[in-house]
């Protein structure tokens, strides 16, 4: 098989060189069947130039930040940012093909709202090789990383101005999308030592919203349950199905962003890793199912509720629905840190401050400004 130029976005040609491939003539996506994954064979050279050197001194720590620290994601990135970071000649590309492997050729930039780029994964093998060679070992790596982001956020983090971009109006921050070991050294060398986020975040805003709503809820006793203690019931969905709880923190987190049970699913194939006893196991629990059929329930109800939904896939809904109380709870917290001097990061559902909070005033705050009942939980890294 011929490897695919890794930088090489096809237009409305058929994939050349590459057999049985498809081609999905309405969004001009390309495709590979199954058994046509890529892979690369080539060989990590006994050393570089110096113009290879100084360019993998750039391409390594943004490819552990992409990748994350155990280097097992798949990842999807634009030619124009590979091209930034490898260099647009020929130096680039054979960098790329020593690094990068094509998972998926598919690719979409015309339909709006749902850009699709290639999908990648990492050369773990390569990478390792090439780490040990450019900087001493993979620790090295890392280090070069935490401390190239310490120098571009200095500022920021000084002052705790950060600069935030806003995405389906959830706001993001470079460092939210650090890998979290190397994302909490940042912080902890920082100051920003103390932790906190919504419990259960997602699956606890929708259901307070459904109640508030006036949604019937069926089986509201196994809804209660989660409710109350979404850690406790977790783990015992997890014991009774004999998977993890991490699994079924997971699980649940994929139904409520439109998933279902299926074999098709990424809850069998990504989360569950294809494995089909566990999947029965969880699939079949009775108490689970029960919350299944109570949560499809409400999520169908409140989708109706967001604004311009029609133009939304299911989803994208139920995002907006947690996304938006999100928002007002972010606002809240930033005003206490005005009030009280601190200093803090929002990270996703949670923060990170240089000043230690009270987990049940920010608790108690949050209900008696917007009435919803969350819990906040706290810790130090």
């Amino acid at each position: 098989m011929n490897i695919t130029p890794v930088f090489t976005d096809y237009t409305t040609e058929p994939l050349k060189n590459q057999p049985n491939s498809r081609r999905n003539f309405q969004s001009c996506r390309f495709a590979l069947t199954t058994d046509e994954i890529l892979t690369t064979e080539i060989q990590v050279p006994d050393k570089f130039t110096k113009t290879q050197v100084k360019r993998l001194k750039i391409v390594l720590p943004y490819l552990l930040k992409k990748f994350g620290v155990e280097l097992k994601k798949e990842v999807e990135l634009y030619s124009v940012e590979l091209e930034k970071i490898f260099g647009k000649e020929k130096m680039g590309e054979h960098l790329g093909k020593l690094l990068l492997i094509v998972i998926d050729n598919t690719w979409d930039y015309k339909t709006e709202g749902n850009i699709k780029c290639k999908t990648y994964r990492l050369n773990v093998v390569n990478y390792k090789k090439i780490s040990t060679m450019i900087f001493g070992s993979e620790e090295k790596v890392e280090e070069e990383l935490i401390e190239e982001t310490k120098r571009t956020l200095e500022e920021e983090l000084r002052t705790g101005q950060f600069q935030y971009t806003t995405v389906d109006f959830r706001q993001y921050h470079p460092l939210v999308n650090m890998p979290k070991k190397i994302r909490n050294k940042i912080l902890h060398d920082a100051g920003y030592i103390y932790e906190y986020d919504i419990a259960s975040c997602a699956p606890t805003i929708i259901i307070e919203r459904a109640r508030k709503s006036g949604v019937k809820i069926p089986f509201n006793k196994e809804v209660d349950r989660f409710f109350k203690n979404p850690n406790r019931y977790r783990d015992y969905i997890a014991r009774r199905a004999n998977v993890s709880t991490k699994e079924v923190k997971q699980t649940i987190n994929a139904l409520i962003h439109g998933s279902r049970m299926s074999t098709k699913s990424e809850i069998f194939t990504e989360i569950l890793e294809g494995s089909m006893s566990k999947f029965v196991r969880l699939s079949a629990n009775p108490r689970f199912m029960k919350f299944r059929k109570s949560m499809g329930r409400i999520l169908r109800e409140l989708a109706g509720e967001v604004e311009n939904g029609d133009d939304m896939s299911f989803g994208k809904r139920t995002f907006m629905l947690y996304t938006e109380i999100e928002q007002k709870i972010r606002k809240i917290w930033l005003d206490v840190a005005k009030e009280i001097g601190a200093k803090i990061l929002l990270i996703h559902d949670g923060f990170n401050s240089d000043v230690k909070m009270d987990e049940t005033e920010l608790t108690e705050k949050i209900k008696s400004e917007i009435g919803y009942d969350v819990k906040i939980e706290g810790g130090v890294l």
